[in-house]
């Protein structure tokens, strides 16, 4: 009896201690887990937080440490959109900076929704690139033009450009220039249409009265005749050709020399 009793107690002595042990390891291995998802909690909220204040990358690699989550796969998928998202939104900015409005909208377009500020910036930027574009293309074509002193057209430009940006200083600038230009350029060209048109009338003035000297001179040396014609021939004056080369012309000349005076009004 005394031999089954101490059998017992041995038995229910070891039963305890693999009771203990049994218990003793869960609670480790509870403590173990609880710690890893206590660190994995901390990893993932720090990430959270680095993605609050735009650094992305940063907040990738975290991530990535506990990629094994579920719901950590989905963060860093996010993660990398907003890291692209602001990569374009800062080339757009740089591309705007340089005037290059082209490539800068082509960037804008690049920003996603989630990436809210940078969205709603790129949104304006994209507005006013489209028509600083516009702009920038009529001044060229403008300044072209002026280039071969055809004001009216570029002046047609800047008014358009006037029309998209009408508070920029260098369309109104060059408008006012083309402007003026125009006006000298057309001022010249009547200036010298006038004397042009002075010179032939001067020219054509000497010529009439270098052919009435002539005629004059010929009536006053002709011999005295009382009846008939005879055809007289002068000189024509012609102040482009040289004297000697000058033809001459046959006129008609009544020979009764009071009635030819009569006739001409001369005394």
């Amino acid at each position: 009896m005394k031999i089954y009793k101490t059998n017992l107690f041995n038995k229910l002595k070891e039963m305890h201690f693999w009771r203990k042990l049994i218990i003793s390891t869960i609670v480790i291995f509870v403590l173990i887990v609880g710690g890893i998802a206590t660190y994995c909690f901390v990893l993932v909220k720090q990430a959270d937080d680095l993605i609050l204040n735009k650094n992305y990358e940063k907040a990738i690699i975290i991530y990535k440490q506990v990629a094994n989550m579920p719901e950590v796969k989905t963060k860093i998928s996010n993660a990398e959109k907003l890291q692209d998202s602001e990569n374009a939104f800062k080339i757009g900015m740089k591309y705007f900076a340089d005037k290059d409005y082209k490539d800068s909208s082509i960037s804008f377009r690049g920003v996603i929704k989630e990436d809210s500020e940078n969205y709603r910036i790129s949104l304006l930027k994209i507005s006013e690139g489209d028509k600083l574009y516009i702009v920038a293309g009529l001044i060229n074509k403008a300044q072209q033009t002026a280039s071969k002193q055809d004001y009216a057209t570029s002046i047609i430009y800047m008014s358009t450009a006037s029309s998209i940006d009408p508070t920029n200083k260098q369309i109104n600038k060059l408008l006012v220039k083309y402007q003026t230009s125009a006006k000298a350029k057309l001022k010249a060209e009547q200036d010298a249409l006038a004397k042009v048109k002075a010179e032939a009338e001067a020219k054509a003035q000497a010529e009439a009265k270098a052919k009435a000297k002539a005629k004059a001179i010929v009536v006053q040396t002709a011999k005295p005749v009382t009846k008939g014609k005879v055809t007289v021939k002068y000189p024509a004056y012609d102040s482009s050709i040289p004297m000697y080369k000058q033809p001459w012309i046959e006129d008609p000349w009544v020979t009764d020399q009071i009635e030819w005076a009569k006739k001409n009004n001369l005394k």
